[in-house]
């Protein structure tokens, strides 16, 4: 496993994992770069540093969360709406309400593909992916988080009814992780998209919303374990 600036610290805690089961083990790192060994019992499956972030050290991007804020404090973010009339009419009152408060800018979605360094900035994509091109390019990095399944929307493994809730879902960008990417999908009701625009700014520590009948549910989407290597 590679060894930097990141990893050393005069203390750091790992941890193996076994067959027989979890090894707790702590070395002492006084230099940037250091030789240490461990002695285990068993050959070793993964081995993961510092797996509940207590050492002092800088965090990688993707380490943690994504949460709403990191797209709507980025000055430099994009809101993508589906350029087609409906859907444009659908989701612009929504998107205009955003942008403003937030002194984002609003592209359509026929921008896809026009446009290299766009992966590199963040994007607040409006509509699904049967809606937005974007959505549709981007479904593989979302679908880790959040499934569309016939009349459901899934995320971390709970249901929600697709006719009546309005989910806001913030993930990394895998092309520029300190960047990130924001899906806003719900059913073809503009005062619903609206409402749910205004409320996102009162929860915008959080990775994921769902509006259902006037509810709110909401959590957080683990960071990547970046300092993990797995044997086997």
């Amino acid at each position: 496993m590679p060894w930097n600036s990141m990893t050393a610290a005069l203390l750091s805690a790992l941890i193996s994992f076994t067959p027989s089961g979890e090894v707790w083990k702590t070395v002492r790192l006084s230099k940037e770069t250091e030789e240490f060994a461990i002695e285990l019992d068993d050959e070793p499956i993964s081995m993961e540093i510092d797996p509940q972030i207590q050492n002092f050290r800088l965090l990688a991007d993707e380490e943690v969360p994504a949460t709403i804020a990191g797209i709507l404090g980025d000055r430099r973010a994009l809101i993508v709406i589906p350029n087609k009339s409906r859907l444009y009419d659908q989701y612009l009152r929504a998107a205009d309400l955003l942008a403003r408060d937030y002194n984002l800018e609003i592209i359509t979605d026929a921008e896809a593909g026009r446009q290299d360094n766009l992966w590199d900035r963040s994007l607040f994509i409006f509509g699904g992916p049967l809606e937005n091109r974007f959505a549709l390019l981007t479904g593989q990095y979302f679908s880790r988080h959040i499934r569309f399944d016939g009349g459901s929307i899934e995320i971390k493994g709970k249901s929600y009814p697709k006719g009546s809730s309005t989910a806001v879902v913030a993930i990394k960008n895998p092309h520029m992780p300190s960047k990130t990417l924001a899906l806003l999908t719900g059913p073809p009701d503009r005062e619903a998209l609206m409402e749910t625009a205004k409320r996102v700014r009162y929860f915008t520590d959080f990775s994921y919303l769902v509006f259902t009948r006037g509810k709110v549910e909401k959590g957080l989407f683990e960071g990547d374990k970046v300092l993990k290597h797995i044997f086997k």
